[in-house]
This record gives structure tokens, C-alpha cells and sequence, in this order.
């Protein structure tokens, strides 16, 4: 009996940790534009399409770049579509990461913008976003897409056809 009641509570609280999935995806004031144009915080985008890439301080600094160099061949892909859809991408370091992340990003030149959300607030608005998937969205927040294009060959070929039926 005590059995039966410790594994039914057990399972309660296993349910009521699992993340339900997000549908849409909004965006909190106080996202720090650390390159790009101009200097500030994030004040919305007006194409028709947004890829989100989100990255936590959880890890090695470096390797998140490593991944974000990775990021290349897609930024390249998107400059023909550049009219219809942004990318956002969005680190959380840890507040004493702040420059050697500048840095970092100096030395391996890359020059496309990068929000940086200190106190995790993207997280905080979007509860079950999932910091290890890349997200297409549609100008309301909307998903669209849910995948892996940097890690999985299929989800960057998925997200490639995907702009072009959507942007072409």
C-alpha cells in the first residue's frame, strides 16, 4: 500500500515538471543588441519570418561560438531571402562572460547581431521554449518549425526548403 501511494506521487510529480510544448514565441524588452548597426535592445522585427536560435551560459563560452561559426552557412543562405526573414540569435553568459564573448566574437569575425539576455527573461516569457532547438516563426511569434540545423543534416535541409517555399 505505502508502495503503491510513494510510486503514484512519484508519477505526480514527474507530470507536473514536463514542459508543455510552446505554440508561440514572444519576445521580453530587455534583449541587448551586442553587435550589429547600432547599439541598444531589441525592438521587435518587421520581416515576415524570424529564425531563433537561443544559447545558455550552461558550458564552455568557446564552444557555443564554435557552434556559432557553424552558423555561417545558414546566415549565408538567408542574405537571399533577407527581405522576408531575420535571424535572432540570443546568448545568456553568465554577467562576468560579457567580454570575452566581445572578444570571441572579434576574433572569429562574426559580425551579425547577437542579443544578449543577462537575466535569461527569454526563457522566463517563453516557458517550454527549447534552448537546444532553432525555431522558425512567423512575423505574430507563431511556429512554424521546430529542429537542429546546425547538428542534423535533414533539419538544416528541412529549414532550407522550408525559407525557399516560404520566402521565394
Amino acid at each position: 500500500m505505502i508502495k503503491s501511494v510513494c510510486v503514484v506521487i512519484t508519477l505526480f510529480i514527474c507530470m507536473s515538471c514536463i514542459k508543455e510544448p510552446i505554440n508561440v514565441v514572444s519576445f521580453p524588452d530587455k534583449l541587448q543588441l551586442l553587435k550589429g548597426d547600432y547599439d541598444g535592445y531589441f525592438e521587435g522585427v518587421e520581416s515576415k519570418y524570424r529564425i531563433v536560435n537561443y544559447n545558455d551560459s550552461i558550458g564552455c563560452l568557446e564552444c557555443k561560438l564554435i557552434k556559432l561559426k557553424s552558423w555561417r552557412y545558414i546566415i549565408d543562405y538567408l542574405e537571399l531571402y533577407s527581405q522576408n526573414i531575420s535571424l535572432i540569435m540570443i546568448y545568456t553568459p553568465k554577467n562576468e562572460e560579457k567580454e570575452s564573448l566581445e572578444n570571441l566574437l572579434l576574433e572569429n569575425m562574426i559580425d551579425y547581431p547577437l542579443y544578449i539576455d543577462y537575466q535569461q527573461n527569454f526563457l522566463k516569457t517563453n516557458i517550454g521554449f527549447d534552448s537546444k532547438k532553432t525555431y522558425l516563426l512567423d512575423r505574430d511569434g507563431n511556429i512554424i518549425w521546430v529542429g537542429e540545423p546546425i547538428y542534423k543534416k535533414r533539419d538544416f535541409i528541412k529549414l532550407t526548403k522550408l525559407i525557399r517555399d516560404l520566402c521565394g
